[in-house]
């Protein structure tokens, strides 16, 4: 049986995120002149490219998919074997395994919305962020015993290693624009959940491409 109901509000919901999505991408040039005015160069391209990349490519992003590109989303329709509950934070979670070997972290709960929304317009900006979906619904595969389960944000594990935390008061960018920028982007998304816990270097390794670190604000949900 349909939940009517559940279905109007999710929908209600989903058109509520998209407007905020893009009255947020509408700012784009406000961040990015943040970024690009007064540049210091006091780093190399190199250097800067681990926090942050002009977004000359903006027009043929994929803000559907993200970073990751459809080619690395989740199947919503093969069931995900449990491997941890997560109890940590504010939304309960799991760590599971989908078919083909790749491990996943996923988070439950409203903010698994908001989370892939707010994390798609900071990629948008040209700030790097994991590769994270979403999906409606999903099958939770405990012991053998399927059950599905609500809207969730995926984030594979498996092709981004976290080599741990960097801090906000203490980086290799403190003195640039693009670090300011940040600081105005999260101000702008109101995310009222900053603090270092949420920051990690990821090692990016994709077939094809060589592994790349990368300076990395996580676990957006507590914005909007």
């Amino acid at each position: 049986m349909t939940n009517r109901g559940g279905a109007s509000i999710e929908r209600r919901e989903g058109k509520e995120s998209m407007r905020r999505a893009l009255s947020l991408i509408a700012l784009l040039p406000v961040v990015l002149t943040a970024c690009s005015l007064n540049h210091r160069p006091t780093l190399s391209p190199t250097r800067m490219a681990e926090f942050w990349e002009e977004p000359a490519d903006f027009a043929q992003r994929d803000l559907l998919h993200g970073p990751g590109g459809a080619a690395l989303a989740p199947d919503p329709n093969e069931s995900y074997v449990l491997l941890e509950v997560d109890t940590t934070g504010f939304s309960r979670g799991y760590d599971v395994r989908d078919g083909t070997g790749r491990k996943w972290s996923v988070k439950l709960g409203p903010e698994s919305r908001t989370e892939v929304v707010v994390s798609r317009i900071v990629w948008a900006m040209g700030y790097h962020q994991p590769y994270v979906y979403y999906l409606p619904h999903w099958t939770l595969n405990e012991n053998g015993k399927l059950r599905t389960e609500g809207s969730a944000r995926f984030r594979l594990s498996s092709t981004q290693k976290n080599l741990g935390v960097w801090s906000w008061r203490n980086n290799p960018f403190l003195d640039t624009q693009p670090f300011a920028g940040l600081f105005v982007l999260m101000t702008i998304l109101n995310n009222w959940d900053i603090k270092s816990q949420q920051n990690a270097v990821y090692r990016f390794e994709r077939e094809g491409q060589d592994p790349r670190e990368r300076y990395v604000i996580k676990d957006l949900g507590a914005s909007l």
